[in-house]
């Protein structure tokens, strides 16, 4: 193996573990107009233990994907905000189970 490779492969084995604890979050958000426009954040949890802790991180994943979905300007109303809800509801359900923990899994059914 070339010395480049291997400093990359030992770099990428050092940085790993910490991004291993987050799930990144994707959300169509909506606007008035119809369109939509994919947008991305990255919850970390790597000072929580999904099992142990998963009511706190199921509300760090809910809190983050209100915030991605409903970040779109442009106005206000019921059709908007049904959007908002449905984009948030999805989001929230991929992460959970990208994240893959029983116990966040059971919250998120509830």
């Amino acid at each position: 193996m070339s010395r480049t490779l291997f400093a990359s492969v030992a770099f990428v084995a050092l940085i790993a573990p910490a991004f291993a604890a987050s799930v990144t979050l994707q959300g169509m958000t909506p606007t008035l107009g119809g369109d939509r426009t994919v947008k991305r954040t990255v919850v970390k949890y790597d000072d929580l233990d999904p099992a142990k802790d998963a009511a706190a991180l199921y509300e760090r994943i809910n809190h983050a994907a209100a915030a991605l979905c409903s970040s779109n300007a442009g106005g206000t109303g019921p059709l908007l905000a049904d959007k908002v809800e449905k984009c948030r509801v999805q989001t929230v359900k991929q992460a959970v189970h990208d994240v893959g923990s029983a116990p966040l899994l059971a919250i998120a059914e509830k």
